[in-house]
């Protein structure tokens, strides 16, 4: 809620040197980054400092200008909104107790960290649109964060950032990556009122609205999301009307034949990323974030036990995939894996934009996939999954990652047992696909499936003729 609907007084230069996470959002470190004998007890010790803090922060609690002009707005409207926040129970009480008992119903939904899923998990959005009975793209996502947005974008809601909060505040020059480059944006929430209602008045069909707040990649959020209705959306809700700044999301555009800007755009690779969780190449947690429930009191997101009846291999799927992520670039796929449980590391020959994000990578050993280059994954091992996404692939990496002996670095770090091998990669000119298939045969994986095409990618670029291969298999030998 911090920076979203109220004025943010966690002092977060303080919050992440308490916590010693410098850079990057610190529920995506403590999940992905700290993996050690000791990390239960950094987690339990980085929570306690959370909470502290939190809970002075919510004595002091005060409503962003125009607050309750935009709630009463949205009211008035008759537009579904709901709150999803990474804040506690706690301090949304002291939300309602500052902005009064009665603005409560006026959410229909209100989502803390104790919910499984917590942002920038896209099942989040995707619930509240569930339980709406609507598609994701019929709403807007309101938030201060690169989390709040990127939630909305891979889950194909629009999405508003309200500038000046989070880590989005004036002068830190911190660029949104993609996949978090907000549909639109506002200065105030009284601009983002005017625009709700300016669309109300054109009779636009409203889309629904979900604001939600990071604090700079904090832990405390809130979001609200609205309705479809006959007016026009809400605290967070859209109107289709371009006119006025507003419009559905992605996947609406999608549909309707629209250009797909890098404004609104999902994480790039989201089409890949759904085509594996289909192969059963990938799996996601029960929850947004697995280690960090096992061993934080403060986040009740992973309450639900594994099944014991089943085997030990499958019980950890219970806490997603663990994923080698080789090319991993800016590292936005990369995120969309990790926000949804996945244990992932990202491999690239620079990562310091995957460590920015906050997640664990470590650079290629010399030339990338050659013998010896995953080297530095050997105190991860072993991985359920290595995912090459090469849409910025290099000439050389596009013949390289096929051949016998990059094929035989990527089974090294699977188990012996077996893994799976996940790639979508340019073909360069000239070369067969089917001569790929066969040197993965040849070096011992079972495919089990692939394809070959076209890929229209999100953010403004239009289908190419550059034929890409995708292909899920199966290491069968070692």
């Amino acid at each position: 809620m911090d920076g979203t609907l109220t004025q943010a007084h966690i002092p977060f230069d303080i919050m992440r040197s308490r916590t010693a996470i410098p850079v990057g959002d610190l529920f995506t470190v403590m999940e992905s980054c700290w993996t050690g004998p000791t990390s239960e007890q950094q987690i339990k010790d980085a929570m306690t400092v959370i909470l502290e803090m939190e809970a002075t922060a919510a004595l002091e609690v005060s409503g962003k200008e125009g607050l309750l002009e935009l709630l009463q707005l949205i009211k008035d409207l008759k537009v579904p909104l709901a709150l999803v926040t990474r804040n506690t129970t706690h301090s949304v009480d002291a939300f309602f107790r500052l902005v009064g008992e009665e603005w409560r119903a006026v959410f229909s939904q209100v989502l803390t960290r104790e919910f499984k899923y917590v942002k920038p998990d896209r099942r989040l959005l995707q619930h509240v649109a569930q339980e709406w009975g609507m598609e994701p793209s019929r709403l807007l996502m309101i938030g201060d964060s690169f989390e709040d947005v990127e939630c909305g974008n891979s889950a194909g809601t629009a999405s508003c950032l309200i500038a000046g909060g989070g880590n989005e505040k004036p002068g830190s020059g911190v660029t949104a990556p993609a996949g978090a480059i907000p549909t639109f944006a506002v200065q105030s929430l009284p601009e983002l009122a005017r625009r709700l209602r300016e669309a109300g008045a054109t009779g636009s069909s409203p889309a629904h609205s979900g604001a939600h707040h990071s604090d700079g990649g904090g832990p405390s959020s809130s979001s609200s999301a609205a309705g479809t209705g006959t007016a026009a959306g809400t605290a967070a809700a859209a109107a289709t009307a371009e006119g006025h700044g507003l419009s559905m999301g992605w996947m609406a555009k999608l549909a309707a034949g629209q250009p797909l800007p890098a404004a609104g755009a999902p994480p790039p690779g989201l089409q890949f990323y759904d085509w594996l969780l289909a192969a059963g190449a990938l799996s996601v947690a029960e929850c947004s974030f697995p280690r960090m429930g096992r061993a934080a009191g403060g986040l009740a997101t992973c309450q639900t036990p594994a099944r014991t009846h089943q085997a030990p291999a499958r019980r950890a799927l219970l806490a997603g995939s663990r994923v080698a992520h080789l090319g991993c670039g800016p590292a936005a796929l990369s995120k969309l894996l990790a926000s949804q449980g996945m244990q992932v590391v990202g491999v690239d020959s620079d990562v310091s934009a995957a460590r920015k994000r906050g997640l664990s990578a470590e650079p290629f050993r010399g030339a990338p996939f050659s013998l010896g280059s995953l080297q530095g994954l050997s105190h991860h091992n072993p991985f359920d999954t290595v995912l090459i996404y090469g849409k910025e692939m290099p000439d050389d990496q596009q013949l390289a990652w096929w051949s016998p002996d990059s094929l035989r670095e990527t089974r090294s770090v699977l188990p012996a047992t077996g893994g799976w091998l996940a790639a979508q990669v340019p073909l360069p000119s000239g070369v067969n696909p089917a001569t790929v298939l066969q040197s993965l045969r040849d070096s011992g994986w079972a495919l089990k499936d692939s394809w070959v095409g076209n890929v229209a990618e999100f953010g403004g670029e239009a289908q190419s003729e550059q034929l890409y291969l995708r292909v899920a298999a199966w290491s069968i030998q070692q």
